[in-house]
């Protein structure tokens, strides 16, 4: 059955991906890639997010460590290497020193062992021992790089790089959206959240996952440093002398033979690992070279930039907030993204048909219940359900059952003749026991909530919503009158039903009882609302007859089964595809989404003739001719959407927002 109604909300803009400008694959990559690796990008971003400021907060969290007493002269290397290695024995060869020039600082030395000894520079006094993943920051760190060894690097490699091909591939499909209507669905709100955040989110990411990709990836395996004498850790620090440094870090030889390689930044470095580079012999800490930041290799320099984008020590404290900004939006940007994936497959509804009845002749209901038994989800008279009866074949209906029922869904289905497959399919195909596809429910066709009376009219298979609010309001003790016209009795369904529910009236041609409009609604009671479903010609003889009797728009309300004939026939016209330039003609006896589909471009839809809203299009240019009996006279008015199973254009050319 399809619905539309007087009273509703617009549907949401569906604008999908098609093979012009934005290719189904891009969107299907970016889709498919947040969902499979979407809880480890969440994982690095806060991570990440906890770490941005480090540089300024770890000298106070871990003060203990770090601060040490001033002095005019430190003592020599070897005396503070001696003095970590006695408060850490057993911790093998010496494998780095790191010292900062910024007065109240301690020297932090490293063994193989992989934690690290702070040592007063001016007593030589061991201030503590911490492995380089441990306090708060190095733990968010052994989170951030997945753990330690070549799998942690694997994985972290990676998330690196789905996060940079997800980034991209978001900007790729990204393009502008029209101004937006209030009343969208949870689903489109959460999309266009999406839409609009992830601009802006991408290309900070994209620069984040090139930056930390090379530091990613696994690195070749290297063996124990090789012991180096003291003296020679001496004459490293005499060397030092006539270079003006703000940090540097010794790396000690993994090799016999080679040399000891300092890392040095100097006081004018643009960043903190733009380092020189001094090199000693390991055995007489004699010089042998030093190569100044600005004569290193390209790839030395392009990997301190990545270092120091990645992070956030490039553009100081501005791009500390926006590295900041941005890997805290990629939760709100996880949510946004999975809970649009969800609203458009919220009909993923896996149900059980229980039985099935005959209810006239020729309607046959179904009722179909959860395969474990769970509650439904809730539904309130007037609602529909998706039906996905086969791939391709998508039918609306709606539920006729008890709404405070929560275990089952009660649908009734005419068989159509002829049919154009969905009530042939529901009727032939269909088996006891069967599961099937449901959509969640939607209400188009809601009672209106202050009514003081209401008027309940259907026609044929029309009663199923009717039925369906007459037990409502019954249920509510609310006042309400039901006429039903049909066939013959033999035609009327639900008549066990309807004879429980008070005033409810049954017209049989076949008893010469015909529904008199005239003197049904000649006479309008104070606050009281109209409610029409049955065949084109009945729901059309309501609404005239009450127009011309004065009953207000707001308070009639309607639910259809078909449009008029041919609403897709007219002269032709020209769509353009915002996202490409693309032009499609649609020929005078073409609908758009046909002339659409034939261009290659799919755009999903379900009744084929504006009565669902399952095909609504966004619209940047030009005025549509609306044949639809789903949009809001609102939503019509701003233009910016359109049917495209039966609208047309008034003009010459519509620019689609695809």
């Amino acid at each position: 059955m399809n619905h539309t109604t007087t009273r509703r909300d617009a549907p949401p803009i569906r604008r999908r991906a098609a093979a012009a400008g934005v290719p189904s694959l891009i969107v299907s990559v970016h889709r498919w890639l947040g969902l499979g690796a979407g809880l480890l990008l969440l994982v690095v971003a806060l991570s990440g997010a906890a770490m941005v400021f480090r540089p300024q907060l770890e000298p106070s969290v871990s003060a203990r460590l770090w601060s040490a007493p001033t002095c005019s002269a430190a003592r020599p290397l070897s005396t503070l290497v001696g003095a970590a290695r006695a408060a850490n024995p057993g911790a093998g060869t010496l494998s780095a020193i790191r010292m900062l020039r910024a007065p109240g600082t301690s020297v932090r030395i490293k063994f193989s062992d992989g934690r690290w000894v702070y040592v007063d520079a001016c007593s030589g006094r061991v201030l503590g021992i911490q492995h380089a993943y441990g306090g708060p920051f190095g733990t968010l760190e052994w989170i951030h790089t997945f753990g330690t060894g070549p799998i942690g690097a694997v994985v972290a490699a990676s998330v690196a790089t789905a996060a940079l091909v997800l980034a991209l591939a978001g900007l790729l499909a990204w393009r502008p959206s029209p101004r937006r209507r209030a009343g969208l669905a949870a689903g489109a709100r959460r999309l266009a959240l999406h839409r609009r955040l992830g601009p802006w989110v991408a290309p900070v990411l994209l620069v984040a996952a090139l930056s930390g990709l090379p530091q990613a990836l696994p690195a070749p395996a290297v063996g124990p440093a090789v012991a180096v004498d003291g003296a020679a850790l001496d004459q490293a620090s005499l060397r030092l002398a006539g270079i003006p440094w703000q940090q540097l870090q010794l790396r000690m030889p993994r090799r016999a033979g080679a040399p000891i390689d300092i890392d040095v930044t100097a006081n004018d470095a643009p960043h903190p690992y733009a380092s020189g580079l001094l090199r000693l012999d390991a055995a007489s800490g004699e010089r042998i070279g030093y190569t100044p930041y600005a004569a290193t290799g390209i790839g030395h320099r392009a990997y301190g930039w990545a270092l120091s984008l990645h992070y956030g020590l490039a553009g100081g404290i501005a791009q500390q907030v926006v590295l900041f900004l941005a890997m805290l939006t990629v939760p709100v940007l996880a949510w946004s993204g999975l809970g649009s994936f969800m609203a458009r497959r919220r009909g993923a509804l896996t149900l059980r048909l229980r039985r099935t009845y005959p209810v006239a002749d020729g309607i046959v209901a179904f009722e179909f219940t959860h395969p474990l038994g769970l509650r439904l989800p809730p539904w309130t008279a007037g609602a529909h359900v998706d039906v996905f009866i086969a791939p391709g074949l998508v039918r609306q209906y709606s539920l006729c059952g008890d709404a405070r029922d929560r275990r089952r869904y009660a649908i009734a289905v005419l068989r159509c003749q002829p049919s154009r497959g969905g009530s042939q399919a529901m009727h032939e195909t269909l088996r006891t026991g069967s599961l099937v596809r449901i959509g969640m429910p939607r209400n188009q066709f809601a009672l209106a909530p202050h009514a003081r009376h209401s008027v309940l009219v259907a026609g044929g298979i029309g009663i199923t919503p009717i039925l369906a609010m007459a037990d409502a309001l019954a249920a509510r003790g609310e006042r309400f009158e039901l006429h039903y016209a049909c066939r013959s009795r033999a035609h009327a369904a639900f008549q066990e039903r309807m004879a429980h529910l008070g005033e409810v009236h049954l017209y049989c041609k076949e008893d010469g009882r015909t529904l008199d409009l005239g003197a049904l609604l000649a006479t309008r009671q104070e606050g009281a609302h109209l409610y029409v479903c049955g065949p084109a010609g009945l729901t059309q003889a309501v609404l005239t007859e009450a127009e011309r009797l004065g009953w207000p728009a707001e308070c009639v309300h309607t639910e259809r089964f078909s449009p008029a004939d041919d609403v897709a026939r007219g002269r032709p016209f020209t769509l353009r595809l915002a996202s490409s330039g693309r032009l499609v003609d649609v020929p005078a006896d073409r609908s758009a989404l046909a002339a659409l589909a034939d261009a290659g471009i799919v755009i999903p839809s379900s009744c084929g003739q504006g009565l669902c809203g399952s095909c609504v299009t966004g619209v940047l240019e030009g005025e549509p001719d609306h044949r639809d009996h789903c949009l809001t006279p609102e939503a019509r008015a701003a233009n910016d959407c359109f049917t495209p199973c039966c609208s047309r254009a008034r003009g010459e050319c519509l620019v689609l927002d695809l």
